[in-house]
């Protein structure tokens, strides 16, 4: 079950330097102008399920396990289309709204990359 899909509408200039520190920030396209570098930006859709660890992050068909969800993470994401995705594995959240999923390469592909929280 899909708990949450959307689609990257732009890449922030600064995203790249995210990545090299292990972390993307997901936001919603309408965000403040200030976030926009930073961000993937997306359309907010509708969070079916809250995530948990265990579910399955996806970029394209690439897939990543999660392995902590901050206590705040499901109400940013579904209000605000917002959520910071690290690639560290660390089994507790560093943040409210921080997802941790396991460290591996951070494959994205550009703009109209799809992006899943799958229920595992």
């Amino acid at each position: 079950m899909v708990k949450y899909e959307t689609v990257v509408n732009k890449i922030g200039e600064m995203v790249g330097e995210g990545m090299e520190e292990n972390l993307i920030i997901l936001f919603n396209d309408n965000a403040p102008e200030m976030y926009h570098e930073y961000c993937l930006l997306h359309t907010i859709t509708e969070l079916k399920e809250g995530i948990e660890a265990g579910d399955i992050f996806c970029i394209d068909t690439e897939e990543y396990k999660i392995t902590a969800v901050g206590s705040g993470a499901n109400k940013t994401i579904e209000e605000l289309g917002h959520a910071t995705i690290k690639f560290d594995g660390s089994p507790e959240a560093e943040n409210p709204g921080t997802i941790h999923v396991e460290a591996k390469e951070i494959l994205l592909n550009g703009e109209n990359t799809v992006l899943k929280f799958i229920k595992s």
